[in-house]
C-alpha cells in the first residue's frame, strides 16, 4: 500500500541517518569494510522491521482500517434495521438522510403499499425515478407498476398517462412498443377513451 510504503522509506532513511550521524557506520579502514556493510545490511534490516511495524500502525490510525489481516474481505453493508413500531416515520427519515439509496426507496415504498398508501408510494416511485439514476428497464417497470395500481383504483386514464410515460421516455424502443400494445388492449377493452392511447 503506497502510503505504508512511503511511511517506511521515511523511517529507515531517519534511523540510517541517525546510526550514520552517531558514527556507528562509519566507513573506516579498507579492512573494516567487510564489517561496516555487515552493519549497513544489519541496520537496513533492522530499520526496514521497525519502520514496517509502525508505519502500518500510522497508516491504520490515519485511514481506519486494519492492514494486519493478510486477505481484505469486503465488510457487507449492514442491512437498516427498523422497528415495526413507527416504521413508516423511521423509514421516511432515513430517506430523507439518504435520498439517492436504492434499497432504502423501495423498503419505504413497499411498507407505504403494505399500509394501503397507495399515493404515497406514487410519490415515492416517482421521485426516485426522477433522480435518474434507474436503469431503462427498472425506469419502465416502475411506470409499469404505477400503471396497474391506478388500474385497480379504477384510474384508467392515469394509468394510460404512465404508460404514455414509457412511450415519451423511451420512442422508437421495446419499452415503448410494449406500453402502446397495453394501451391498445385498453382501448380494446373499451376502459379509456382513444384519446388518452394515442
Amino acid at each position: 500500500m503506497i502510503p505504508s510504503m512511503f511511511i517506511e522509506l521515511l523511517i529507515s532513511v531517519a534511523i540510517l541517518g541517525y546510526l550514520y550521524s552517531t558514527g556507528f557506520l562509519s566507513f573506516g579502514s579498507p579492512g573494516s569494510i567487510a564489517i561496516s556493510v555487515g552493519l549497513v545490511v544489519g541496520a537496513l534490516a533492522l530499520s526496514c522491521a521497525i519502520s514496517h511495524f509502525f508505519a502500518r500502525r500510522i497508516v491504520d490510525s490515519i485511514f481506519g482500517f486494519d492492514s494486519w489481516s493478510r486477505v481484505k474481505t469486503p465488510v457487507a453493508s449492514r442491512p437498516v434495521v427498523v422497528p415495526q413500531e413507527g416504521r413508516l416515520v423511521a423509514l421516511r427519515n432515513l430517506t430523507i438522510e439518504s435520498p439517492a439509496d436504492k434499497a432504502l426507496s423501495k423498503m419505504y415504498a413497499d411498507a407505504l403499499l403494505s399500509e394501503g398508501l397507495k399515493d404515497d408510494f406514487i410519490r415515492e416511485k416517482l421521485r426516485f425515478v426522477s433522480l435518474g439514476s434507474l436503469a431503462d428497464e427498472e425506469t419502465t417497470a416502475v411506470f409499469h407498476r404505477l400503471a396497474d395500481i391506478e388500474w385497480e383504483r379504477g384510474n384508467h386514464e392515469q394509468a394510460v398517462e404512465f404508460l404514455q410515460r414509457i412511450v415519451d421516455k423511451f420512442p422508437d424502443s421495446t419499452f415503448a412498443h410494449n406500453a402502446r400494445h397495453r394501451m391498445g388492449v385498453l382501448q380494446e377493452n373499451g376502459e379509456v377513451s382513444e384519446k388518452c392511447s394515442e
